[in-house]
């Protein structure tokens, strides 16, 4: 039987929710085993998955401080697959933050320029050994350099889930992206707080939604990840580790057009 969320006085998170707080990861995880049940994304392309499965053998370890959070190698190839569908084969496109992999994904679907972006020189060194030019830059503490800005055709960033960070990185890859391209955004509001005060600050900014793709992405969960919400509450504490161990965290694609 579902955990009774009312009957623990357990509200929806609104924006300035705090994350770590243990009421508001018990409605996370409670969202997220729901979404795993329903989630059914389309297959991923087989030949992108294997290379980013390949890739993930010598992939650096997890870094936390730096907001690191990893997709499976499928999630990977599927949102490569889709920003491929939708801007062509041929379509120049930069990450803004990689640990998951996609530019590995868009280099095994044949895309040949693809470039990453990220502050972690450990995970730049493993994305150029598989063919992805690299740029070392602190996203949220510096401006874009003159060679990226308005060169791709696309951009896409899987960005902290907060107004703050997410709006960093956003408008960090929209300054990246040619006129007339796309905007990728991986995102959820059952999972950011803020989403819809990022999605009203980038429709101010002239970037409206143009395309949904739910639950493309399956974030793993690390045995032991929830323990601290379980010990929080030690009448359900084996409720909620059943509930971790069964379920993955999910988020959407987004795809955005400047008008």
């Amino acid at each position: 039987m579902p955990l009774d969320l009312d009957a623990l006085g357990i509200s929806p998170p609104g924006p300035g929710a705090d994350p770590e707080a243990p009421e508001v990861a018990l409605h996370w995880l409670v969202t997220m085993a729901a979404l795993t049940e329903q989630a059914a994304p389309p297959e991923a392309p087989a030949v992108a998955t294997r290379a980013v499965e390949q890739a993930q053998a010598k992939r650096p370890d997890r870094d936390v401080t730096l907001g690191q959070l990893h997709i499976d190698a499928a999630s990977s190839a599927r949102r490569a697959a889709a920003i491929l569908e939708a801007t062509g084969p041929d379509a120049a496109v930069i990450a803004i933050g990689d640990d998951d992999g996609v530019t590995v994904a868009l280099r095994a679907l044949g895309a040949t320029d693809v470039h990453a972006v990220d502050l972690d020189p450990r995970l730049l060194a493993w994305l150029g050994a598989h063919g992805v030019e690299t740029t070392l830059a602190d996203v949220l503490g510096s401006s874009v350099p003159e060679p990226l800005r308005r060169r791709f055709d696309a951009a896409v960033t899987d960005p902290f889930r907060d107004l703050d960070g997410g709006l960093g990185f956003l408008t960090y890859a929209a300054a990246c992206v040619r006129p007339g391209g796309d905007l990728f955004w991986v995102d959820h509001p059952a999972w950011n707080y803020e989403h819809h005060v990022v999605r009203d600050a980038l429709a101010s900014l002239g970037w409206r939604v143009t395309e949904e793709r739910p639950s493309l992405h399956r974030y793993p969960l690390a045995p032991g990840e929830l323990e601290p919400v379980a010990a929080a509450y030690p009448e359900h504490a084996a409720e909620i580790r059943a509930l971790a161990a069964r379920c993955a965290a999910w988020s959407d694609l987004y795809r955005l057009r400047r008008t």
